[in-house]
């Protein structure tokens, strides 16, 4: 009866033990985790002196203890192709991913992303960001476009060419955000080289502001536009 007793008493203790944490424990050591590690996730490329394809790269490595695979890349926009030589990488295992830019016709400060799904436990979903400051394609020089109130209507001159001599400007439009209150026309100033805008108000008598578009085609075939704020003061 003594033996009985402890023999039923042990085996409720044991069915009653919360074993569930050491299965998990279990499951985790026999699995193995896997864990990308990147380099910089981050790249702010600065200030490109020349137009063109633009290569860029993102170095990680396998941190973890079984392979780690990446499944899918997602670039935000069609200007940015990628470059994947392999995709599954083993613990320790460093690897690259490899972007290309094309600008085509963009300017300035540009911010994309590269969605990357890994078999990553940790972050299964990666966001890789670069950061680019392109060069301006138009060239512009003259006058302020800035009026006196009261000072009169007088014309205002400016002159706009490439910033590419290899690719000049073929075309130039202008728009105004308020055709009422200003006036504006171009004409080829230098064939193939300048281009003059010449802008006044029409009624200078008081404070009026508005806004000039500048829609430049390049020989090239690749667009841009340049915005100017104008206004009577």
């Amino acid at each position: 009866m003594i033996k009985t007793g402890i023999l039923n008493m042990g085996i409720h203790n044991f069915r009653n033990m919360n074993i569930k944490p050491f299965l998990f424990l279990l499951f985790f050591s026999v699995n193995g985790n896997a864990q990308v590690t990147w380099k910089k996730s981050e790249l702010d490329i600065g200030l490109i002196s020349e137009l063109g394809d633009i290569p860029i790269r993102y170095e990680f490595t396998n941190t973890g203890n079984v392979p780690v695979r990446i499944k899918s890349l997602h670039p935000e926009c069609g200007c940015t192709s990628v470059v994947l030589e392999k995709r599954e990488f083993a613990p320790g295992e460093s690897g690259v991913i490899d972007l290309v830019f094309v600008p085509g016709n963009k300017s300035g400060f540009i911010e994309k992303k590269v969605v990357v799904e890994t078999t990553s436990d940790a972050d299964r979903t990666s966001n890789l960001v670069f950061r680019v400051r392109l060069p301006e394609r138009i060239a512009l020089r003259g006058d302020k476009f800035m009026w006196k109130a009261g000072g009169g209507e007088e014309h205002q001159i400016g002159y706009v060419s490439s910033v590419n001599s290899k690719d000049p400007i073929s075309k130039i439009y202008l728009t105004s955000s308020d055709a009422t209150l200003f006036g504006a026309k171009v004409i080829n100033f230098i064939k193939d080289k300048e281009w003059q805008i010449e802008i006044w108000p029409f009624d200078a008598s008081n404070a009026i502001k508005a806004t000039i578009g500048i829609d430049v085609t390049f020989a090239s075939g690749a667009k841009e536009r340049k915005e100017l704020n104008i206004a009577v003061e």
